[in-house]
């Protein structure tokens, strides 16, 4: 991406202490992220902390997404080896 010209920035995700998703500290970042930026997002089977938001979050990371007209752009090279089953993997992107 930094070879493309893009300014790449790290967001909240992991909270080591607690070895789970920092879902706050996820949608502050975003919600302080310059209008239009763009997101890595794992689609699930998150790589490297195995730590999916639920259905419940996704619609808050989308409703925060469209607030701030940031661009997903998803990875899911791990659709149907999380729950074993691809659709419902995919659920995050539809």
């Amino acid at each position: 991406m930094q070879n493309a010209g893009l300014e790449v920035k790290k967001y909240s995700y992991y909270d080591t202490t607690t070895s789970s998703l920092n879902f706050d500290g996820l949608l502050a970042d975003m919600d302080k992220a310059e209008a239009g930026s763009c997101f890595l997002l794992h689609a699930c089977a998150h790589n490297p902390t195995g730590m999916d938001p639920t259905m419940e979050q996704w619609k808050e990371i989308s409703a925060m997404m469209t607030k701030k007209g940031h661009f997903p752009f998803f990875d899911c090279a791990y659709q149907g080896f999380a729950s074993g089953d691809a659709p419902t993997d995919a659920a995050a992107i539809r």
